[in-house]
């Protein structure tokens, strides 16, 4: 031992020599500990099962410990590995027979801190040892005492409920907390109360109203939408109506009308995300029969006028398409075919349709500079083989066409 003191003095930590004679415990423990010596000593406290299997003590101890370990794990059911053995007085007068005690009259035989971090350490490694079977023991207990509850339990509907409306809303663009109430307040609740609406429709010079219209506050600012909503839901009395408000909460935002506030409003309902779209569907079942016809029609008469506008819309494209280029004159040089602008070589075709001459890439940049020319419909249909109309290249130095068959235009168009 006092071999292993001296080499972990040498060995750069001569700072701990000081310490020797009021500490020697200190010194000492460090020494055995941090040093490279084969030297087994341990404070007469206890000692853990893996510091007894390293003095090798022999098969009739071993088996000893054996036995002890049963019986404990009997005595304790959580326990696991072997009990630690413990000095009586008793082993310590037999260690000063024998000369193999060590005393530190002059203080502890270790820092205090440092000994009580690992006392503490290994407690937490003794519980931490019958926490595996305590967390078999609570699998066992929630199945059999908690896998079927009572829907009328007020304590089960306020969990599910609450939980699922989330935290308070803090007001704060950082911490995003309590974002789906103030939306289900701004975006449900604020548009089908009678009192977050307020008429300021005006009146015309003559007396008569003019256009409806009505006004339901800032969105951004919910505080007063949001204290309704839970007034509404903490006024439950029941499982079965809390339930039912919450649900009232929900719906009143997936299916309100936007089209009563501007446009810049006007945001989609919330996505309830679930397992295979359940809560979803659920929510349409249950809520789907309450919707008034009103409103349905409503729908309806917005689709329509959807409807009607897309196929406005493609009309109006269809007319607006610029003349085929026929692919039949092709040129061994850079192709480039012009549609017909004042200016632009044409001919036609026989059927009613104008078709252009292919001419050549110098001759194409003369004629660019003097005419007007459409944009072309993207650089990479040229890429692709697509062949698009005629337009500017990227650098807008020069123009470009291309070449676009009948068959093929009239096939992407229809």
């Amino acid at each position: 031992m006092l071999d292993a003191v001296i080499a972990y003095l040498g060995d750069g930590n001569d700072w701990a020599a000081e310490r020797l004679a009021r500490e020697p415990g200190w010194v000492i423990d460090s020494a055995l500990r941090n040093g490279s010596g084969k030297v087994f000593a341990a404070h007469l406290a206890q000692l853990e099962s893996y510091e007894i299997s390293d003095l090798r003590l022999g098969k009739k101890t071993e088996a000893l410990l054996e036995e002890a370990t049963t019986l404990h794990k009997q005595l304790d059911r959580y326990a696991y590995g072997a009990p630690p053995v413990r000095f009586t007085e008793s082993d310590v007068d037999q260690a000063r027979a024998a000369g193999v005690l060590v005393g530190a009259a002059s203080g502890p035989p270790v820092d205090s801190e440092a000994e009580a971090r690992r006392e503490h350490g290994r407690q937490m490694r003794a519980i931490a040892e019958q926490a595996h079977g305590a967390n078999l023991d609570l699998g066992s207990g929630l199945m059999n005492g908690l896998s079927t509850v009572d829907p009328a339990d007020m304590a089960v509907a306020k969990f599910f409920v609450y939980a699922l409306l989330g935290a308070d809303y803090d007001q704060s663009p950082y911490t995003q907390t309590g974002d789906r109430v103030a939306e289900l307040a701004a975006r449900g609740v604020r548009l089908v109360i009678q009192e977050f609406r307020t008429d300021v429709t005006k009146t015309r010079k003559d007396g008569s109203r003019g256009a409806l219209r009505i006004d339901y506050g800032d969105p951004r600012k919910p505080e007063k939408p949001i204290a309704w909503l839970w007034k509404f839901i903490d006024g439950a009395k029941t499982a079965g109506e809390l339930y039912g408000r919450a649900l009232v909460v929900i719906a009143a935002e997936e299916y309100a009308s936007r089209l009563v506030v501007p446009q810049s409003h006007q945001h989609s309902p919330m996505r309830w995300s679930s397992h295979k779209d359940q809560a979803r569907k659920a929510l349409a079942r249950l809520a789907g029969a309450h919707v008034p016809t009103t409103l349905k029609q409503l729908d309806k008469a917005v689709a329509k006028a959807y409807a009607d506008h897309e196929r406005r819309r493609a009309a109006a494209a269809r007319s607006a398409v610029p003349p085929v280029v026929s692919t039949s004159q092709r040129s061994r040089t850079r192709p480039t075919l012009m549609p017909y602008p004042t200016g632009w070589p044409s001919t036609s075709n026989g059927r009613g349709t104008s078709t252009i001459t292919c001419v050549s890439w110098r001759k194409a940049r003369s004629l660019s500079r003097r005419t007007s020319m459409p944009r072309c419909v993207s650089q990479r249909e040229l890429a692709e083989g697509s062949r698009c109309l005629v337009g500017r290249c990227a650098s807008g130095a020069a123009r470009r066409a291309a070449l676009l068959s009948l068959g093929d235009f009239s096939s992407r168009h229809q």
